[in-house]
């Protein structure tokens, strides 16, 4: 999709991991918690001023889906962040 934007950085071993996309659906956020459940890892949901655990199913909830958000995912390897982005493709949330 053309509004998203992957960006990763890496400072000190350490890899941030942002996307921009727009969740959309009430079942596409709950397939971003499923998917996030599975990882170790922390990672965020970031809307405006607003920064969700993104294995939090309330706090994703409680933002508004047809709006764009950011995940970000920190992680400490490069495979977990492959990881991440095709779980996300195969659920359609990128």
């Amino acid at each position: 999709r053309s509004n998203q934007l992957v960006k990763i950085t890496q400072e000190r071993k350490m890899i941030m991991l942002n996307i921009e996309t727009t969740i959309g659906t009430f079942e596409k956020a709950k397939a971003l918690v499923h998917i996030a459940m599975k990882f170790a890892e922390d990672i965020d949901v970031c809307s405006g001023h607003y920064v969700i655990d993104a294995k939090s199913i309330m706090g994703v909830l409680s933002l508004d889906v047809s709006k764009p958000v950011t995940l970000r995912l920190h992680a400490d390897h490069t495979n977990v962040t492959t990881r991440f982005i095709e779980e996300l493709h195969m659920a359609g949330i990128i």
